[in-house]
């Protein structure tokens, strides 16, 4: 805007010049006419003086103001520099640590992403380990619980056993049951042999094998050997063992309810705990990912500052680049003006100082026919003027101007007053 404003001044400064010049011409119109009026009072040439020691002043006041104008601009100039040197500055210094923190935003996104991947490799292998946990568990429990079901059948066949057993000759009766219960004990027994080997000693199994082979032959061999209602040696003996093994078999199934116990406690701690490990790696992998997706949007938004920054850059430097060349052209341009508004003052000085000197006064205080006569004197006065004419012109580039001061040079007073009255009456 301060830019335009000179220039503004600039042109209006040659308008005015040119203005200028045509008051002189008009001033001059309005001087010759006074001379060929005998009857004038008042010396046209005073007014005209006068008026041009006015436009002196106009011009000198004019200059002064284009000297503030071009002051101002420089500090303009210079505030606008300085200005936007250091927004480039800071805004460099800025664009660094953005960079700076973009890069560790970027690096943060990437470990956060590697320890979701390990975190989710981890819960997928916790999960895995529930589902594997599940099977063994359902597998060990069902066949625990199916060697408790034997083991309380076997307990039962051998309890049986016993009491039977027990009964001594009345067993002589029941051959057939006799037989089912011979069966049952020694399928009992082979299902339940690696617990009977601190039980059962040789003479032992000699004795179970004769009674499982032929229970009914075994009786009346007379191996069962009675005192009234109570069985004999062997028969007791042989009841004895049926009822160790139903000790050894209810401590069997003992200890495997206890395993069984055991195992669903063992089991239900492996799932709490596997469930709340998996449970925490997703807890913190949704952690993470929401940090990685935070670290993200702060980096693409650092990204868009850094752009920002740049073209801020890009910007200042282009109007640092404008301002350094068209600073430059007006110092050229004032050095011009300058110039020119001196001739301006010069000419006109030189005009004044033709129309107001001694020779000047005694010239054109006579009558304009006197004037006439006096070729000598007054062809020196016009002269002067065309000269000083001739300056003014030459400042102004008027061609109006230039061909009234080759009137004036050639043709005379009269072919000058000719021309002022032609020009006047063409504005």
């Amino acid at each position: 805007t301060l830019r335009h404003s000179f220039d503004g001044a600039v042109f209006r400064g040659i308008e005015a010049m040119a203005m200028t010049m045509l008051a002189i011409f008009l001033l001059g119109a309005q001087l010759c006419s006074a001379i060929s009026v005998a009857t004038s009072k008042e010396r046209p040439v005073t007014k005209v003086v006068n008026m041009l020691k006015q436009m002196q002043e106009d011009l000198e006041n004019e200059q002064k103001k284009d000297e503030e104008l071009h002051d101002d601009l420089k500090c303009w100039c210079k505030d606008n520099t300085a200005e936007k040197t250091k927004t480039i500055e800071d805004t460099e210094a800025e664009l660094a640590r953005l960079s700076s923190a973009s890069k560790e935003l970027n690096a943060s996104a990437q470990s956060l992403m590697a320890e979701m991947t390990g975190l989710a490799a981890e819960v997928s292998k916790a999960t895995a380990t529930l589902d594997s946990a599940r099977v063994l568990h359902g597998n060990k429990m069902e066949k625990l619980h199916e060697d408790d079901v034997t083991l309380d059948k076997d307990i039962q066949v051998v309890g049986s056993a016993a009491t039977v057993i027990g009964g001594g000759a009345a067993l002589l009766q029941s051959p057939e049951k006799l037989s089912e219960v011979a069966k049952q004990a020694e399928d009992a027994m082979g299902r339940r042999e690696a617990l009977l080997t601190d039980t059962l000693g040789i003479r032992d199994r000699e004795a179970l094998s004769a009674f499982f082979k032929n229970p009914l032959q075994f009786v009346k061999d007379g191996s069962l050997m009675q005192v009234g209602n109570s069985p004999g040696l062997a028969g007791g003996e042989l009841s004895g063992l049926f009822k160790a093994m139903k000790t050894d078999f209810e401590a069997e199934m003992k200890s495997v309810e206890e395993e069984m116990k055991k195992e669903d406690m063992t089991y239900e701690e492996l799932m709490a705990s596997k469930k709340e490990e998996i449970r925490a790696g997703e807890a913190s992998i949704e952690s993470k990912r929401q940090q990685r997706v935070e670290a993200r949007q702060e980096l693409m938004e650092k990204t868009f500052q850094q752009e920002k920054g740049q073209k801020t850059i890009d910007a200042a430097k282009e109007f640092l680049a404008m301002a350094k060349e068209k600073c430059a052209i007006t110092d050229d341009e004032w050095a011009e003006r300058q110039k020119t508004r001196q001739a301006e003052i010069e000419s006109v000085d030189e005009a004044i100082q033709v129309l107001d000197g001694d020779e000047a006064h005694a010239t054109f205080g006579r009558t304009y026919g006197s004037f006439l006569q006096q070729k000598g004197s007054s062809s020196d006065i016009l002269r002067a003027a065309s000269e000083a004419l001739v300056k003014v012109s030459r400042s102004s580039k008027d061609a109006r101007l230039m061909a009234l001061a080759a009137t004036a040079e050639i043709k005379g007073m009269e072919k000058v007053k000719e021309a002022i009255d032609n020009m006047t009456a063409d504005l």
